[in-house]
């Protein structure tokens, strides 16, 4: 399809949303703010922006339908063609030929941004020459988070959300402001969802990631003030905060989000939490070994998501790993 764009300003998504976690759970308006307003706010603002097919006819309406058509879980072509046009028509940052799908138009975006080609069987993303320089250049203030994001996008390619803190101690700020947060709501919330905020002010991010799995299916967790809704906004809430602090102050920022796709970063079934410095300062193998671990975790058909404890999502390969090793050494000794 053949699309022109007339009078629109050309935008950079922001993956950054507060859907309430109170009411029922409606993603739609976080999802209209983020991706598809940006794509109607017109250069001219005394004109609408216009978006029209080969024919002429006025394609704006369609615009959250065919951006929703490529979020499913099979790949429409189609659909996916159309709105790699449309993005690279609109967008500051896009690669209408990217081979990666629409799902993952964040990557693509700051791939873009850091003129970052593709990943492809000619272009190969890995720990030791992309995630180790650029999480090194974001503890020391001189990279951007939006490499950080894309060489782990490109390298990895998990189907998660993540966010990413600059060291454990950003990470405990993080959790002494839940934990007044959590104070404040005290009353608000369901006995579970309090136990479980209280298990997760117990985490350490000292290593690599920390993960936890929050949804069985799209479908679950998404009542008023449970654990997935509660967490996810409060994390981006306290976001949006350290980004207005950080520009208010000068200071660099030390905690952002990381949109792998767009399906998780709307409805999460599952969390993870990055930190920075350890990747800076841990092996490139190690890196490869963590992410590969979260990957394989995310594609196990075993998914089992507790209203009692928290569910952490490499639990079962870690403790799987573990005994393999106890099994191998204690061969050795006998």
């Amino acid at each position: 399809m053949t699309i022109t764009v007339t009078n629109q300003k050309p935008a950079v998504l922001d993956a950054l949303h507060t859907i309430s976690c109170t009411g029922d759970y409606d993603p739609m308006p976080a999802i209209r703010q983020t991706l598809i307003d940006p794509l109607l706010e017109p250069l001219n603002p005394n004109a609408p922006a216009s978006i029209t097919d080969a024919q002429g006819a006025d394609l704006t309406g369609a615009i959250p339908d065919l951006v929703l058509s490529c979020l499913g879980d099979t790949l429409n072509m189609a659909s996916e063609q159309t709105v790699k046009e449309l993005l690279g028509q609109t967008l500051i940052n896009f690669d209408q030929g990217t081979p990666l799908p629409v799902a993952e138009l964040f990557a693509v975006q700051a791939g873009q941004r850091n003129k970052m080609p593709a990943p492809s069987p000619r272009v190969l993303y890995t720990a030791q020459a992309d995630v180790l320089p650029a999480a090194k250049a974001l503890l020391a203030g001189t990279g951007d988070e939006s490499a950080f994001f894309a060489s782990i996008a490109y390298t990895f390619n998990p189907d998660t959300l993540g966010f990413w803190f600059q060291s454990s101690a950003a990470f405990d700020d993080f959790k002494i402001w839940l934990a007044q947060q959590t104070q404040t709501m005290a009353s608000a919330l369901p006995p579970a969802t309090t136990k479980l905020l209280n298990d997760f002010t117990a985490l350490s991010l000292k290593g690599l990631t920390e993960s936890l799995l929050v949804r069985k299916d799209d479908s679950d967790a998404n009542d008023e003030h449970s654990f997935a809704r509660v967490l996810v906004h409060m994390l981006m809430t306290y976001v949006e905060q350290q980004r207005a602090q950080a520009s208010q102050q000068n200071t660099a920022l030390d905690t952002g989000v990381l949109p792998f796709t767009v399906g998780e970063l709307f409805c999460p079934r599952s969390l993870v939490l990055v930190n920075v410095e350890a990747h800076a300062r841990a092996t490139a193998a190690k890196i490869t070994g963590e992410w590969n671990l979260i990957n394989q975790s995310l594609a196990s058909p075993v998914k089992v998501v507790s209203n009692a404890s928290l569910s952490k999502l490499t639990s079962l390969p870690r403790a799987a790993a573990r005994a393999a090793a106890m099994g191998a050494k204690q061969g050795l000794q006998s």
